[in-house]
């Protein structure tokens, strides 16, 4: 049985925006329902175009490679200090320095691995 790419969906559930954005289910919602990302209601579920999810995310300037599956978009904070082998500090002046991609989500911060790997790789 082929499993299908994770990006040739056309709808998207909250815990798959919760896998791309590495962020718990919880926090899924509240970006679907707070910002501007056209979703649709259905009971108690919620589902999102992936047109629209791609529009949002061109809007907020991020970076995503649709080579790579959900789980392998973004890096944390943690992750970065882990790569780099830096304090938390540093990690925070880094971002700061708009050296690449990143997208507040409430309080955490993401930061896409596309950007920081070509980064990285200069």
């Amino acid at each position: 049985m082929n499993r299908i790419n994770d990006w040739d969906k056309q709808i998207l559930t909250a815990q798959d925006i919760a896998r791309i954005f590495k962020c718990g289910k919880n926090l899924a919602y509240k970006i679907i329902e707070s910002d501007d990302m056209n979703a649709v209601r259905i009971g108690s579920t919620i589902r999102v175009s992936m047109k629209s999810f791609n529009e949002w995310i061109d809007n907020k300037g991020f970076l995503l490679n649709k080579e790579e599956t959900f789980d392998n978009q973004v890096y944390t904070l943690e992750e970065i200090k882990d790569i780099l082998k830096i304090g938390r500090n540093s990690s925070y002046n880094l971002l700061n320095e708009n050296y690449f991609k990143i997208i507040k989500l409430g309080k955490i911060v993401r930061i896409s691995k596309k950007s920081f790997d070509n980064w990285l790789n200069k």
